[in-house]
Parts: structure tokens; sequence; C-alpha cells
């Protein structure tokens, strides 16, 4: 009798199911701004919409605004207004000032007006040296990878006074073969490439989120007006400079035919390893700090959803500045 009254219910439950579509309100068009802005560079804002577009990778992407009114103002001074130079992408010839505040305002056809402020730092960090050491390496074992990690030292002065926020990236710049129209050919030039991640973060002054997405992130508020000596670790082998090594073609025999990346990879290469010290300012600080950990926590989808921080009022994105100095702290060739 239990056994008949159950498979009635389920009868009952799969005969009065029904499928029903639900259409989800679409969010709000908004605008999306974004700029970076520096003494050293001219004034370079993009414009976009909150909406989605599939780029030629099939990638997610916003879409550009191309008709918007992009205006700087210095309080009440108006500063200019910004030409559109394609792709939303939008420039005014002109330097932004340390300790000056700046706001931009936007607006577009079908968009609500937006607006946002900020200021680059009034003083700029002092890099004083950095250096690596290669002759005292740790190996570090992760799950499927073994690599090794040298100490990495950076010693900068802090500005006095006031709350600053730090941002520390690496570059490197190497000389080597590569492809070029379908050849291979050997390149006389360096050119810059990111490493900053490939720190790994062991100092108690650096942001314990910044720890864990591995961007050097962190405040002065333990050595406001103070010179710090920062301790690094910067990693080489399966989990470092292979990407350098394994994008270098070392060509055989002076030919020129195409080879293909990873093939007959050089020994050693030549490098100028530098760490650039930024002092940010507050907004650009939790920018990175959100932006990072939203990056790390997407491919969890058990991860704690998190939006990218935003000083734009009435849509999205940062407007932000920072000012910075490099020190180099290698150079010369490295094996692999």
């Amino acid at each position: 009798m239990n056994k008949l009254f159950f498979l009635m219910v389920v009868v009952c439950l799969f005969a009065c199911s029904k499928e029903v579509e639900i259409t989800l309100p679409l969010p709000e068009k908004r605008i999306v701004v974004n700029s970076f802005f520096c003494p050293d560079s001219i004034w370079t804002i993009y414009v976009s919409s909150n909406g989605s577009i599939k780029n030629n990778h099939g990638v997610a992407a916003m879409p550009p605004i191309e008709d918007a009114k992009v205006e700087i103002w210095e309080g009440s001074h108006f500063v200019g207004e910004l030409q559109h130079k394609g792709s939303g992408k939008y420039i005014l010839p002109v330097y932004p000032q340390k300790g000056k505040t700046y706001t931009v305002k936007v607006s577009a056809k079908d968009y609500p007006n937006v607006e946002a402020t900020d200021r680059i730092p009034t003083h700029s960090p002092t890099a004083i040296s950095g250096s690596i050491d290669w002759k005292h390496s740790q190996v570090v074992n992760e799950i499927g990878s073994t690599y090794d990690v040298f100490p990495t030292q950076f010693v900068f002065q802090d500005s006095i006074g006031g709350n600053n926020y730090y941002y520390l990236k690496g570059y490197y710049y190497d000389s080597c073969n590569t492809l070029w129209g379908g050849n291979v050919v050997l390149l006389n030039h360096l050119y810059p490439k990111r490493w900053g991640y490939r720190f790994i973060p062991n100092d108690v002054i650096i942001d314990p989120i910044s720890k864990e997405i591995q961007e050097i992130l962190f405040q002065d508020k333990q050595i406001d007006g103070d010179s710090y000596s920062l301790n690094l670790q910067i990693t080489k082998g399966n989990s470092g400079f292979n990407d350098i090594q394994f994008t270098c073609i070392q060509p055989e025999d002076g030919t020129t035919e195409p080879i293909g990346y990873g093939l007959n990879p050089p020994e050693e290469n030549y490098l100028e390893m530098y760490i650039e010290l930024q002092n940010v300012s507050e907004a650009m600080y939790y920018f990175i700090r959100s932006y990072h950990l939203q990056a790390k926590n997407f491919p969890d989808p058990f991860a704690t959803y998190n939006n990218a921080y935003s000083n734009v009022k009435g849509g999205r994105g940062i407007f932000c500045g920072y000012s910075g100095h490099k020190v180099l702290v290698f150079q010369g060739k490295i094996g692999f």
C-alpha cells in the first residue's frame, strides 16, 4: 500500500510539471569609465558600456562608446574636452599634475551622465635600490610543480605624512629571436614584459589579500616617513621564467625558416629587470585589490563574488591617479 501511494504521488508530481520561461529584466545601460592617470602621460580615458559583446576571440567585452562627450575639470576650472580617437579611446594633450584633484564628466546619448573625482598623490615614492640573489635559492614544491625561488630585496623611502598607498610592479626587457611575418628574425631591441605576478610576497607590511593574489600592495601605516627594505621572492623554472625561454627561438644554422615557438630554445638570454614602486591614490589601491581578488575567485563556482571597486558616480569603472619610480634590479644574462 505504501509503495502504491508513493508511486501515485510521483506520477502526480510529474504530471503537473510545466516549463515556464522567465524573462529577466536587462540591467540599466551605464557608462563605464576607465583611466589611470599620472604626471608622465597625457590624459587618456576609455569609455564603454556595461553591455556585453564578443570580440574576435569569442571573449565577452564591453562595447566602446564612440560618441561620448568627455571633459576634465580641476575643481571649478575647465581643463578641456577630450578628442575621440576610436575604439572608445579619448585623449587630451595635457599632462595631469601631482597634488591636483581632477574630475571627469562623461555624457552620451541614451545613457545617464557620470562623473568621477580623484587625484595624483603629492609625493612620489623614491626607489633606492633593488637586487636579486641568484646564488641562494630555495626549492618550492606545490601540487604538480617544483620550482626555485630567489631572495629579492627592494629598498625605498616612504613619503612623510598622510596615508600613502603603494603598488609594486616588476618588468623585464629581453632581446631574443622571435617570429615576425612568418620568419624567424633577431630582435635587436629590448621590449617590456610583465613579471610582477611572479613575486611571492613574504613581508609583514604587505596587504594580506595581496599575498593571496600575488600582487604587491601595501600601506605605510607601519613605516610612515622611514626608509624600508622590502623582502620578496621571485620564482624561476617551471613556474617562473620558462615563458622567456620558450617564446625565444634559436634558429639552427642561421636559417630564417619559421620553426615555431618553443622549439630549440636558447640556454640563456640577456635580461634587464626593473621594479617600479607606484604611490597610488586610495581609489586605485582598492580597485587593484578588488579586481585581482575577483579574477582569483572567478574560476571557483563556490567563491564569494565581489564587484570590482568603482568610484564612478552613476556608472562603473575607475578614474584614479598615481606616480611612480623604478629601479634596475638585474642586468645581464640568465640561464635556464
